[in-house]
């Protein structure tokens, strides 16, 4: 059942009363951890065992670590305990491409059996999870936690199982003593998360997913026109369906007990690409930077800009990496680390001139704003082609202005950017402490509610495939 599923709702209803119902402690945390595991086979049932292996091998990883003596032998374990807690996401998520490089035999017969399983739901995830735990327990961030129900329940804690947000033990661990409890200003945020990502995904994302599929599905049959406008048209999609997805996931924990971490800070409002970044899956690019671009700059330091850059292109190739095998997906993280790059060592320098030309301040952050947005939804044409092949294809159409029969709606897929381009601009509205009056602030629920049942018929007349399926379960 998908967080956009209406059902959901009332088994959220319901989970939230039998935690809250079972007495504090161990009882309670195994509870939550049943109903998650059982939520997660319901999503996943020929492959939920790996979700069971990593979390053991994470478990005991860290009870080995913690009781080895600091030295060559240490650093040596630790390597081969993190590579273990990672070689169910190498073998599922990798070896396919692996399988591509070997010759043709029994042997190559045997690895595309192996790898023509199915990708277990949200292992990146978890997987990333498990493995920021070995490394924290190694540098000594964070003890070694002995209670193996309790690490059971933050590794398979439903909320965040199957596609994010990345957390970290030493940020859920601790809070998993008030799991169950009720709080009600927490329980009301909560509601409004899920209000907000169920907005996102069934009023945005599934509106404009019809038009960029048709679009991709077959992109050597469509002009320069339709690919731009799918190409946009996706930039919002995947935002609005991610961000949605997180929502959903914060307030479900929050009506738990429980805060996750912050995903999203209005990515399309950013003025540059590093901006950009420290607004997008925020939890996944805070992961790379604490546990890979940290230490490599620390150790490239001595290159001065030449090491900062290294240490960022090599980060995005991973992060590209992270969200796939083929070679669209390392040529995303290039590109991006070479303009993040890029802009970290040239953005004073640049700003000192646009500040020479007297461009006002509000003209240049739009200028900035909508300059990021086309740069990264460009480099989406990576993410989201069936492959480099049609990648290279498209980026070719779009510069030579291919003709082609316009077929891509305009009126519905625009009504629904503009509405997220507003749902951005009002959130930081309020950030800016600014609220609401309450009229107004009721108006707007009741409005967005009547905007999700209004899409959720269309989306049913229409007979819309894949309404509900988010796209980051993939990885």
């Amino acid at each position: 059942m998908a967080f956009s599923d209406l059902r959901y709702l009332l088994l959220l209803g319901i989970v939230a009363l039998i935690v809250h119902a079972v007495p504090r402690g161990a009882p309670r945390l195994l509870t939550t951890a049943f109903i998650s595991l059982a939520f997660y086979i319901s999503l996943n049932p020929r492959t939920w065992y790996v979700l069971v292996a990593v979390a053991a091998s994470a478990y005991f990883a860290g009870l080995v670590l913690s009781r080895f003596p600091e030295g060559r032998a240490r650093r040596r374990l630790f390597a081969g305990l993190l590579i273990t807690t990672l070689l169910p996401l190498l073998i599922f998520k990798y070896a396919a491409t692996t399988y591509h490089l070997l010759p043709a035999g029994d042997l190559a017969v045997r690895w595309s059996t192996m790898t023509n399983l199915i990708l277990p739901i949200g292992i990146s995830f978890y997987s990333f999870l498990a493995a920021g735990y070995v490394i924290d327990v190694y540098v000594g961030s964070v003890p070694a936690d002995r209670n193996f129900i309790r690490f059971g329940a933050m590794m398979i804690f439903f909320p965040h199982l199957t596609a994010g947000p990345i957390e970290r033990a030493r940020h859920l661990l601790p809070q998993l003593k008030n799991i169950g409890e009720f709080d009600y200003d927490r329980a009301v945020s909560g509601l409004r998360a899920i209000l907000a990502g169920l907005f996102l995904k069934i009023v945005i994302a599934d509106t404009l997913a019809p038009h960029v599929d048709a679009v991709y599905s077959a992109p050597r049959q469509h002009g320069a026109v339709d690919l731009a406008l799918a190409t946009i048209y996706f930039s919002f999609q995947v935002y609005a369906d991610f961000a949605g997805y997180s929502l959903i996931a914060i307030g479900s924990a929050r009506l738990l007990g429980v805060e996750l971490t912050i995903n999203f800070m209005q990515p399309w409002l950013s003025q540059n690409l590093p901006d950009y970044w420290r607004r997008w899956h925020i939890s996944l690019s805070s992961w790379f930077r604490d546990y890979v671009f940290t230490p490599l700059q620390f150790q490239a330091r001595r290159w001065g800009a030449y090491g900062l850059a290294g240490a960022l292109v090599f980060t995005f190739v991973l992060v590209g990496i992270w969200h796939g095998a083929g070679l669209n997906f390392a040529l995303f993280g290039l590109i991006h680390g070479a303009l993040v790059a890029f802009s970290t060592l040239t953005f004073a320098r640049r700003d000192r001139y646009w500040r020479s030309r007297g461009v006002p301040r509000p003209v240049l952050s739009v200028l900035r704003a909508v300059t990021t947005f086309l740069i990264v939804s460009l480099t989406f044409v990576l993410f989201r082609a069936g492959g480099l092949q049609d990648a290279i294809w498209i980026y070719k159409a779009l510069i030579t202005g291919a003709e082609g029969v316009i077929t891509v709606g305009r009126t519905k897929p625009l009504i629904a950017i503009a509405m997220v381009v507003a749902y951005d601009l009002l959130v930081t509205w309020v950030k800016d402490s600014k609220p609401f009056p309450r009229w107004l602030r009721w108006s707007g629920y009741y409005a967005t509610i009547a905007c999700i049942i209004a899409a959720t018929i269309d989306h049913v007349l229409q007979v819309s495939p894949d309404v509900q399926q988010f796209i980051y379960f993939k990885f």
